[in-house]
């Protein structure tokens, strides 16, 4: 059935179309994601917690070492970059959650044609389908599609 769609429904709305699914997938993939929402909002308050803990701990000493300031600046660096990383994955899986809610949820967010099944399992918070993905990270889509969803 994946293959099915017409060229024409392309236009039509992922809600006016029938779902290329199982139905017994929409339970499959919202247990996925509400288990990933859980695991990454954990993660975050963790990361956010240690955070917090380090800066409130006792206070550096004045760093005048080149090696030490650098050393300093990376953790600080590799912490804000995990933090930026966690905040997008959660923002993703929210998004997918809606995507599955509104019953668009399997459909490329850009082309409209339906996302692999086993592409959704091992990465059930994908928005696009393998060509529209690999467009978008040569940057051909970021250029085209603007916006990193």
């Amino acid at each position: 059935m994946l293959g099915a769609i017409s060229a024409s429904s392309h236009r039509d709305s992922p809600m006016n179309r029938p779902h290329p699914y199982a139905p017994g997938n929409r339970t499959e993939f919202e247990q996925l994601l509400h288990e990933r929402r859980r695991g990454l909002r954990v993660r975050l308050q963790d990361t956010l917690a240690a955070g917090s803990a380090s800066w409130q701990s006792a206070p550096q000493p004045e760093v005048t070492d080149t090696k030490d300031q650098a050393t300093q600046n990376l953790s600080a660096q590799a912490a804000a970059a995990e933090l930026a990383r966690l905040r997008e994955a959660l923002g993703d899986t929210d998004q997918a959650i809606e995507r599955l809610e509104a019953g668009a949820f399997g459909y490329c967010t850009r082309c409209g044609e339906p996302i692999a099944l086993e592409r959704l399992r091992s990465a059930p918070s994908c928005p696009r389908c393998r060509g529209c993905q690999e467009r978008f990270e040569s940057g051909q889509g970021r250029a085209q599609y603007g916006s990193p969803t």
